[in-house]
C-alpha cells in the first residue's frame, strides 16, 4: 500500500489563508499534498533530504493526515561513535608502556555526495536561497534560475552563500554550500 497524504481542513485553510504562518517549504510541502501524490512522489518532487521531517512538522501541526504512523518517518538516530578495544599488553611490557596505545573514537565514514547536473544545482540553490533569505533573496534567486552555465553559477552560488552567511548564520550558509556543491575556497 502506498502512502498518500492529504490536507486536513486546518490544512486547506492554511493554503488559503497563510493564517498558520508557515515557513516557505513547509508551505511548498502542503500545497504539494493532493490526496493523490505519494510519499515517493513528494520526495521526488520535493527533492529534499528532509521531506520526512516536513511531513512530521505538517502532522503535528494537524495541516494534513495520511495512512502511516508519524514513528515511520521520523530518521532513526544516527549511529554512536564506537570505541575501538584497547590493545593488550605484552606479557613483558613495563607498566609505563601497557598503556601507550588508549582507546579512541572510530570517525564515522564521510558520506558520499552524488554529482548534480547544472538543473539540480539551480533548483535547489533557488529554493535555499528562497527558504533562508525570502524576499531579500529573491533578485540572486531570479540570477540564479536564469543561469546556463557552472561558472556563472558556481560565481552566483558563492555571492547567495556570502548573504546567506551575513543574513543568517555560517552553519546555514555551509550547509547550503553542501546542498548545491559549491566548492570550498
Amino acid at each position: 500500500m502506498e502512502t498518500v497524504f492529504q490536507k486536513s481542513q486546518k490544512g486547506s485553510e492554511e493554503v488559503a489563508t497563510r493564517v498558520h504562518g508557515l515557513s516557505a517549504r513547509l508551505r511548498r510541502c502542503l500545497i504539494l499534498i493532493d490526496g493523490k501524490r505519494s510519499l515517493a512522489d513528494l520526495k521526488t518532487v520535493l527533492s529534499s533530504d528532509n521531506v520526512d521531517q516536513m511531513l512530521v512538522e505538517l502532522i503535528e501541526a494537524g495541516l494534513i493526515e495520511g495512512n502511516i504512523p508519524i514513528a515511520v518517518l521520523q530518521p532513526e538516530p544516527a549511529p554512536t561513535p564506537t570505541l575501538s578495544p584497547l590493545r593488550e599488553p605484552a606479557a613483558d611490557a613495563s607498566p609505563a608502556t601497557e598503556f601507550d596505545s588508549p582507546a579512541t573514537l572510530t570517525p564515522a565514514a564521510p558520506a558520499l555526495r552524488r554529482a548534480l547536473s547544472l538543473q539540480e544545482r539551480r533548483f535547489r540553490g533557488v529554493r535555499i536561497v528562497q527558504d533562508v533569505l525570502g524576499p531579500m533573496g529573491e533578485e540572486i534567486a531570479v540570477k540564479i534560475e536564469r543561469c546556463q552555465d557552472d561558472v556563472a553559477l558556481n560565481a552566483l552560488l558563492e555571492k547567495a552563500y556570502g548573504y546567506i552567511k551575513e543574513l543568517s548564520s555560517k552553519s546555514a550558509a555551509e550547509k547550503f554550500r553542501g546542498d548545491v556543491r559549491l566548492p570550498p575556497y
